[in-house]
């Protein structure tokens, strides 16, 4: 029982991890692309949070 739980919590962090570098590098991406459509057109329409 101990070791499956074990393996449970490693496969689900390991989810989670990888879940966090997948929003990370979306993220990333949608900034570069925001800032160089700020460089292109100017001020973007869209307002900034």
């Amino acid at each position: 029982m101990q070791a499956r739980l074990g393996y449970l919590v490693s496969t689900s962090y390991q989810k989670t991890n990888s879940f966090f570098i997948k929003v990370e590098k979306t993220t990333r991406i949608v900034n570069l692309t925001n800032s160089g459509e700020n460089n292109i057109s100017g001020p973007s329409h869209e307002p900034k949070s």
